[in-house]
């Protein structure tokens, strides 16, 4: 099925149906755009295509730009639509329970990664109380000595 923006509402509802339709112009319309009508339709010819099937996946109403293509050879119908249709049912299922895994599994290592990051800004926060600890017990000592300095300095010397 060609996108096609005058017809864009019914492009969308084939996409997201799951339903089979008849491309009624063939390969020629299906790839209108993408390969010259020429090579469409001698490719038709050389493969006995007399019939072209399209269905687009479905997922809770959103297309996916997915779909299956069926082509039928030498006059034969399409073979029992309905089984089609459900197959691709369970496919898009699938697809959609893959996609949810993989992004599950990125969510996942994006949190370990900031747990990571977390564990590193925490052990370079205990770092800098560490030192800043240190400091304050050295200012402490140091204001102590002090003290002690001054007071030995105002003290009145000693009569003997």
């Amino acid at each position: 099925m060609v996108f096609d923006a005058t017809q864009l509402d019914k492009t969308y509802e084939h996409y997201t149906s799951g339903s089979l339709i008849k491309v009624a112009g063939g390969l020629s319309e299906l790839m209108k755009g993408q390969l010259p009508e020429f090579v469409c339709r001698n490719a038709e010819k050389l493969m006995s295509v007399t019939s072209v099937h399209t269905a687009g996946f479905k997922d809770s109403d959103m297309a996916k730009g997915g779909g299956i293509v069926i082509l039928m050879r030498n006059n034969k119908s399409l073979p029992n639509p309905k089984l089609i249709e459900s197959a691709l049912g369970y496919l898009s299922e699938l697809l959609k329970r893959r996609l949810a895994e993989s992004e599950l599994k990125s969510a996942y290592q994006q949190l370990q990664a900031n747990e990571q990051q977390l564990k590193a800004s925490n052990q370079q926060l205990k770092a800098s109380e560490q030192q800043m600890l240190a400091a304050n017990q050295q200012l402490a000592a140091s204001e102590q000595h002090l003290r002690a300095k001054k007071i030995s300095t105002l003290r009145p010397p000693s009569s003997n």
